[in-house]
């Protein structure tokens, strides 16, 4: 109700003060005018303002770990810089967190200033750029405090349960998990079983906690024990669901475990089969389903005699399983690169597939299958078919471009332009124009040298900075490249028209750049109107850029460019490229004897120079490694007190273990750089699987007819990702203004 009525406050505010035009201000960009892009806190060689000196200190011990020391000077700052007060606190919250979390002593007082700070200032937490960092700041803070009393003085710890509870709606998922667990065990203390049950299920709903599953466990337990009478209104414990298996099922599963655990993996699937075809529906089977594909995967990575017969007999097994079942093992076991393994699944399931409604996925990975263990003619034969029931889907865009690739490893350049030409009829799906215009051009060439030149003007004019663009330029060209007439000032202005709000949010911005606050600056710009031009787009990126937001700023110049082809300008090119990190990059690539340049476009592709960066599948910092392989990096490199992230959140660890890593990717793969980015990307088992099913092997060229691999690579993702840092490796050798002779290879070092 409280925060409603803020909220509500807040709304009449801005409708009683409208912002008029006479109120606005206007900001005069244009391309001359200077953007503050400091680099002082991961290079303290570099001069700094004194009136940012502080400012910058405290990013550099947050970013050093440093935590106490930042929460001090961050605190020290609070009444020299009012203007970024809202940061200010943030950082001194953030950073006190993190040193109380390591030296697990809570300084109760500290917390609860800096809690009031925050809460004391509505505004702050109701609208601006830093309201939402703040409202999670603000739940941390008083969950420190519930903790303490909790732990100090539980008999108050109800009074200040009551104040984080009217947080909730500004809570994470696991915050929230948190906040009920506490709430369960202060209610557990004062044996108040009903309310502590409510609340640890609440928190189970959250976020999963087998710790907290027996608790539960043992609170049900005593209510049962207390009130017999109302074992109807409880939840059934979980060490007691087995019970509601049938006798013939619980059997089963019980012997599939015990075949498990006992490594007799092929009884242990006839179990699992029978499990899935009788009671098909279940949980079990659900279960079943996964083990026996982990099984499968675990005996398909053994390479002997005894291994193989098992895994002959382990397929027969599950070829006795309906569509889906199939069609699920099949997807995994692809994913996992044994692709003629799939494919024994994959047909067992297109000849039992009739008429289902997820008969597309066979098709689609059954033709993959078949392509990727060059069986070609039966790819061809499933894609026809995959084009034909499924006219106008993503799958038979993607199967008119396998189709053109076929017929072009098979010479039949007629018939590649035929299904080549098919997906640029189709403009919902404008992620393949550009392989597609290439291959387009490339079976041209054989046939037609008019409509091969049309074909290279295209990826020329629409593409330019595209690895396929760069390489057309080239052999336009006579195999130069050159930068050199775009090296011409950019004439055109933009006005930002800025309200009091927003004009505050100018101001900040300008602050937090000149003290090297890049996240901070980023959102403050998020704040700024959305540029209605193109001239003002790539205005606004290069502030973005001066905030290390290069995907904003690199999406941002790619749109104005793709408006304007007279903003493809030198000076913007050097923004969409930059050179961060390049002094570390240089002595890391002079000990591994790989060029730097390389570094420096795997790491825009992979980090965006972000050093803090983490990915979806957890790799880490600015060449975003996997943890396990940074492990044995560091362990190859002899890095002394390694610790995850710590370690892999500074720059000077992760450039020095990334480049070590893909230094040992181009050895591992003949010094083949596409397939060493490749395996840097996907793994190199998964590479060397591939390879090795597509009789793929290592050699010096680019040349087309080799290169077409490029746009088989199995993972979609990869195949952007190579060609991506292969235009990086380009474009970053032309930002010296000087002509270069593209060779074979393009990317020879």
């Amino acid at each position: 109700m409280k925060k409603c009525f803020l909220a509500f406050i807040l709304s009449v505010q801005l409708i009683l003060s409208p912002v008029s035009y006479a109120s606005l201000t206007p900001i005069k960009l244009n391309f001359k005018t200077q953007v503050p892009q400091t680099r002082r806190i991961y290079d303290a060689q570099k001069e700094i303002r004194p009136a940012y000196k502080k400012l910058s200190q405290v990013k550099q011990a947050y970013l050093k770990n440093s935590f106490q020391e930042c929460s001090k000077l961050a605190t020290e700052s609070l009444s020299t810089h009012k203007l970024i007060l809202p940061w200010l606190v943030l950082q001194a919250s953030t950073c006190e967190i993190e040193a109380q979390k390591i030296s697990k002593k809570v300084n109760i007082s500290k917390v609860k200033s800096l809690s009031q700070q925050i809460l004391n200032r509505k505004d702050w937490l109701l609208s601006g750029p830093y309201s939402t960092s703040l409202r999670s700041t603000a739940v941390e803070l008083q969950l420190l405090i519930v903790e303490w009393e909790v732990k100090n003085r539980p008999q108050i710890a109800l009074s200040v349960l009551g104040p984080l509870l009217d947080l909730e709606d500004w809570m994470t998922a696991q915050q929230k998990a948190k906040t009920y667990q506490v709430a369960g065990e202060l209610s557990f203390l004062q044996q108040n079983l009903i309310d502590a049950k409510a609340y640890i299920l609440k928190s189970l709903d959250e976020v999963e906690n087998p710790k907290l599953k027996e608790k539960l466990v043992s609170i049900e337990t005593a209510l049962l024990r207390d009130s017999p009478e109302s074992v109807g209104s409880f939840s059934v414990p979980s060490v007691l669901l087995a019970s509601e298996l049938g006798m013939e099922e619980k059997k089963i599963v019980e012997r599939m475990t015990l075949a498990l655990q006992s490594g007799d993996l092929f009884s242990a699937a006839k179990d699992g089969m029978e499990l899935i075809e009788n009671y098909p529906g279940s949980v079990q089977a659900d279960w079943a389903f996964d083990r026996i594909i982990d099984a499968f995967l675990s005996i398909s990575t053994q390479d002997n005699e005894k291994y193989r017969a098992l895994k002959y007999d382990f397929i027969n097994i599950m070829k006795e399983a309906d569509v889906q079942r199939l069609l699920g093992w099949g997807k995994k076991i692809y994913k996992a690169g044994f692709y003629k393994d799939a494919l024994v699944l994959l047909k067992e399931a297109y000849s039992k597939s009739s008429g289902v409604l997820f008969n597309i996925e066979v098709l689609d990975y059954l033709a993959r299958s078949y392509l990727n263990t060059t069986e070609f003619s039966k790819a061809e034969e499933i894609f026809t078919e995959l084009t034909k029931k499924y006219s106008g889907t993503k799958e038979s865009i993607d199967a008119y471009f396998y189709l053109g690739l076929i017929s072009f490893l098979d010479k039949k350049f007629s018939k590649a332009q035929g299904h080549l030409e098919k997906i640029l009829s189709q403009t919902q799906y404008a992620d393949q124009e550009l392989p597609a215009r290439y291959w387009l051009w490339r079976a041209s060439q054989k046939l037609d040298a008019q409509r091969a030149q049309q074909e290279a003007q295209f990826l020329i004019t629409k593409f330019p900075f595209s690895y396929y663009g760069l390489i057309a330029i080239s052999e336009q060209n006579k195999g130069v490249v050159d930068f050199t007439s775009l090296n011409k000032p950019i004439k055109s202005k933009y006005e930002l028209w800025l309200s009091p709000y927003e004009l505050e949010s100018w101001k900040r911005l300008q602050v937090l750049l000149e003290s090297g606050w890049y996240e901070e600056a980023s959102q403050e710009l998020l704040s700024l109107p959305v540029p209605s031009t193109p001239e003002g787009a790539a205005n606004l990126a290069r502030y973005f850029a001066a905030a290390m937001d290069y995907p904003r700023a690199i999406k941002m110049i790619n749109k104005a460019w793709d408006e304007k082809s007279e903003l493809r300008a030198y000076s913007l090119i050097q923004v969409a490229f930059p050179k961060e990190f390049y002094k570390i990059i240089e002595t890391q690539s002079v000990a591994q004897k790989v060029n730097p340049l390389l570094i420096l476009s795997l790491m825009r592709q992979e980090s965006s120079f972000n050093p803090r960066a983490v990915s979806s599948s957890g790799a880490l910092g600015l060449m975003q490694l996997i943890p396990p392989t940074a492990k044995d990096v560091a362990q190859t490199l002899k890095i002394k007190d390694f610790e995850i992230p710590k370690s892999l959140f500074n720059p000077e660890n992760n450039i020095r273990m990334g480049t070590y890593y893909i230094s040992k990717m181009i050895q591992d793969f003949g010094n083949n750089i596409p397939f060493a980015l490749a395996a840097y990307n996907a793994g190199p088992t998964k590479v060397k699987r591939w390879m090795a099913a597509s009789n793929v092997k290592p050699q010096s060229t680019s040349s087309p007819d080799y290169e077409v691999w490029l746009d088989l690579l199995p993972w979609s993702e990869t195949r952007f990702y190579v060609k991506a840092i292969l235009r990086n490796y380009l474009i970053y050798q032309l930002l010296d203004l000087k002509p270069i002779q593209v060779k074979d290879p393009v990317w020879a070092q």
